[in-house]
C-alpha cells in the first residue's frame, strides 16, 4: 500500500477527532488524515479526500446512507479497510460480521488512552504492510472469535477486548433466556387504538446518540411533544442537543427544570440528572431534572423517565426503546403498556448492543419491534393517528 491516507470517522462530541490527532504522532510522516463527524460527510470526504483506510465510531456504523448502513456503503461498496473502535468488547463480532476487518475496544479510562492510540496505530500500520488480494483488498487477518487468546493479532499487545472464554454479550443474553418452562410475560391489555398521542419518550444508551440521529432526522412537525433519556456523561448531552438542534427539523435542546414539553419539541435529559415529568390537573406537563441515586447504574434512567411517564401520560404516550446495554427502560416500558400505551422497540440487527430493546421485548412490553430506519415512520403513524 502507498502511502497511508486515513479518514476518521466519529463522534465530535465525544472527542473522535483528537483520534486524527494522536495517530498523526504515531504514524509515518507522510501519512495523511482527516475526520467527518457524520455519515454524509463521510461519504463527500471519500470522494473528495481518497483514503486508503478508514477508522469508524462503531456507533456510527448504522447511519444509513441512501438505504445502505454506512460500514456496508465503505466495506462492501467502496471496498475500503474499515477498522471499527467503540466501548462494548462484545459489539466485536457483530462489527466484523457487518464488515470491519478490526475492532478495538477505546476504554472510558484515560490512563488507557494511549495504549488505544497505539493500537490503531499498529494496526493502520500493518495495513500498509500487508499483501493486497488479486481483487485489490487488503489481506489483513481478522480476529479469530471468543475463542481467541486476548491479544492484538497483528501486534501481539494485549488487547483491552473481551479475555478468551468469556462468553460474548450475545451468548450471555442467549445463555439467560428463559427456557420453554418459564412463565411467559404477563398478558397485557390492548394498546389504545385511536385518538392523539399527547407525549413521544425515548430511551437509548450504547450506540443512542447516532441512532437518535436517525430517528430524529426522519420526524417532522406535527408532533407532540418527545422526551428522551440518552445515558451520556453530563458534559456530553448539552453538545448532543446542540448538534442534533443543527440537523434536525424539530426543535431540541438539553432539558432543564420547569421546562414546558411543547409540541414539536425535544428535551434530552442533562448528563447526571434524572429526568421526570410534571402536571398539575390538566395544566400543561413540565420537567424536572434533579441529580439522583443511580438507577441500572445509571443517571439519567430511562426506567426513571417511563415511570413518571406512565403515572401522567398513561394510555396518551407513546413509547420507544433503541439500542442499548443492560435492561434499564424495560420496566418503565412495561409499565406504560400495562396502562395502555402504545410501544415501539429497536430490532436486533440494527442495534449496536441489543440489550435495553431485547429485555423490553421479552417481557412483553414491546407492541413493535423493528428496524432503525423504520422507527420514524412509526412513530409518526401512531402519533398522528385519528
Amino acid at each position: 500500500m502507498p502511502a497511508l491516507r486515513i479518514l476518521v470517522i466519529g463522534n465530535h462530541i465525544l472527542g473522535d477527532n483528537k483520534i486524527a490527532q494522536e495517530l498523526a504522532l504515531r504514524l509515518p510522516k507522510d501519512s495523511q488524515l482527516e475526520f467527518s463527524s457524520g455519515a454524509a460527510e463521510a461519504i463527500e470526504k471519500v470522494r473528495l479526500f481518497k483514503p486508503n483506510a478508514i477508522v469508524l465510531n462503531f456507533s456510527m456504523a448504522l447511519s444509513r446512507i441512501d438505504g445502505e448502513m454506512l460500514i456496508s456503503t465503505l466495506a462492501k461498496q467502496m471496498q475500503l479497510p474499515v477498522i471499527a473502535f467503540g466501548r462494548v468488547a462484545s459489539s466485536q463480532q457483530t462489527a466484523q460480521r457487518m464488515g470491519a476487518l478490526k475492532y478495538v475496544v477505546k476504554s472510558s479510562d484515560p490512563l488507557l488512552a494511549d495504549h488505544f492510540y497505539h493500537l490503531l496505530a499498529d494496526d493502520l500500520q500493518a495495513l500498509k504492510n500487508a499483501p493486497a488480494s488479486a481483487a485489490g483488498r487488503i489481506n489483513l487477518p481478522r480476529s479469530s472469535g471468543p475463542a481467541a487468546a486476548p491479544a492484538n493479532p497483528l501486534t501481539g499487545r494485549p488487547t483491552l477486548g473481551r479475555p478468551s472464554g468469556l462468553p460474548s454479550f450475545a451468548q450471555r443474553t442467549a445463555a439467560s433466556k428463559p427456557g420453554p418452562a418459564s412463565a411467559a410475560p404477563a398478558a397485557m391489555p390492548p394498546p389504545r387504538s385511536s385518538g392523539p398521542i399527547e407525549l413521544i419518550a425515548i430511551g437509548s444508551s450504547t450506540g443512542g446518540t447516532e441512532a437518535l440521529s436517525v430517528v430524529l432526522h426522519g420526524l417532522k412537525p406535527p408532533l407532540p411533544g418527545i422526551v428522551i433519556v440518552q445515558h451520556i456523561p453530563a458534559m456530553f448531552s448539552k453538545l448532543l442537543a446542540q448538534r442534533l438542534n443543527e440537523e434536525c427539523p424539530l426543535s431540541i435542546k438539553e432539558a432543564a427544570t420547569g421546562d414546558k414539553v411543547e409540541p414539536n419539541h425535544v428535551y434530552i435529559a442533562p448528563g447526571g440528572k434524572h429526568m421526570t415529568l410534571q402536571r398539575s390537573g390538566a395544566g400543561p406537563i413540565t420537567l424536572d431534572c434533579t441529580p439522583g441515586p443511580p438507577v441500572h447504574s445509571c443517571c439519567p434512567a430511562v426506567d426513571v423517565l417511563f415511570d413518571t411517564v406512565a403515572d401522567l401520560v398513561g394510555d396518551k404516550a407513546l413509547g420507544v426503546i433503541l439500542t442499548g446495554m443492560g435492561r434499564d427502560g424495560a420496566d418503565g416500558l412495561t409499565k406504560m403498556r400495562a396502562k395502555g400505551a402504545y410501544t415501539l422497540g429497536q430490532d436486533e440487527a440494527t442495534s449496536v448492543v441489543y440489550g435495553m430493546p431485547k429485555a423490553a421485548f421479552d417481557q412483553g412490553a414491546v407492541c413493535e419491534q423493528l428496524p432503525l430506519p423504520s422507527i420514524a415512520d412509526a412513530i409518526t403513524r401512531v402519533a398522528n393517528r385519528k
